[in-house]
């Protein structure tokens, strides 16, 4: 091949990567573990000098879509032989609870019937949301459903991109 067109190829593949990259927005990382025995809890994005951050609040200048990410280590505790209790979470958006989280049948991690934390698992959800120019402020609020008694989530990462 000679070297003009391998010198084109790599400048077409230079930008075709390029161009698949996103922007994030916000990106928060909570390190460290946080678990909770309540039917309904707020889940925290970050901890900093100022506490626990459970919400970021930003402005949008263009309206669009974009893509909301969160990522945790996950576990669900619940009695011995029970297998199928789960956490569900909510992303949102202020009040409003972004699809397809809505509910409590979207099981984020579930037990696995030892009666103790256990099968850890790194999941993860992404949802392209259509976000308005203005004021928004994401949260995510979790829950234990079926006989869940508790639920670790931890070393998390929240993030919106565009």
């Amino acid at each position: 091949m000679k070297p003009f067109h391998c010198l084109a190829g790599l400048a077409l593949a230079a930008g075709l990567a390029a161009s698949a990259q996103a922007k994030v927005l916000i990106h928060h990382v909570h390190l460290g573990n946080f678990t909770f025995n309540t039917a309904e809890a707020a889940v925290p994005i970050e901890v900093n000098n100022n506490g626990t951050v459970y919400s970021h609040m930003f402005n949008i200048n263009k309206a669009g879509t974009y893509l909301f990410n969160y990522s945790a280590e996950c576990s669900v505790l619940a009695a011995a032989g029970v297998h199928n209790a789960w956490v569900d979470l909510d992303l949102m958006d202020g009040l409003l609870v972004l699809a397809p989280t809505v509910g409590n049948t979207d099981a984020f991690c579930s037990s696995n019937g030892t009666g103790a934390y256990g099968q850890w698992t790194r999941a993860s959800i992404t949802i392209p949301v259509f976000l308005i120019a203005g004021t928004h402020e994401i949260h995510i609020k979790a829950r234990l459903n079926s006989g869940a008694t508790g639920a670790w989530l931890g070393d998390s990462v929240t993030t919106l991109s565009q």
